[in-house]
Formats: C-alpha cells, sequence, structure tokens
C-alpha cells in the first residue's frame, strides 16, 4: 500500500535503523549473522537469503499489510 514500508536487511544494524526510523525489519542470512543475532536486534522474521524470503512471499511479513509502518516524512 502507498505510505507504508517493511525493511528488509542482513546485519543487526540494519535492523536496527529500522527499528530507529519506526518500521518494522525482516532479515536474511546473507550478511554473515546467524537467526539470534537478527531476531536480537528486532527482526520480526528470518529467511535464508533473499531467494527464500521470495520463495515464501505469500507467507512472508511482506505480504501482510498488518507489520507495515506508516511512511514519515
Amino acid at each position: 500500500m502507498p505510505g507504508e514500508a517493511l525493511f528488509v536487511g542482513d546485519t543487526p544494524w540494519d535492523v536496527q535503523a529500522a527499528a530507529g526510523a519506526q518500521v518494522t525489519g525482516v532479515a536474511v542470512l546473507s550478511g554473515g549473522f546467524g537467526e539470534r543475532a537478527l531476531r536480537s536486534a528486532g527482526a520480526l522474521e528470518v529467511q535464508t537469503d533473499v531467494g527464500d524470503l521470495l520463495a515464501r512471499l505469500d507467507s512472508s511479513a511482506l505480504a501482510d499489510p498488518t507489520h507495515f509502518q506508516p511512511v514519515r516524512g
């Protein structure tokens, strides 16, 4: 939906930056950090890689707008 966002990153700093911007973060394991570190940083979900996220798109947080946050301008 226009005016809403969900962030995808691969490091704890990405997830923390998203939270700091009041945007929900989803993570992938391509950045060299484990699931525990990414979830501890606040990731809503963690996928193996972008291909895994794409394959599971319909069941991921990206498909559920209740997880999205309004974009602040």
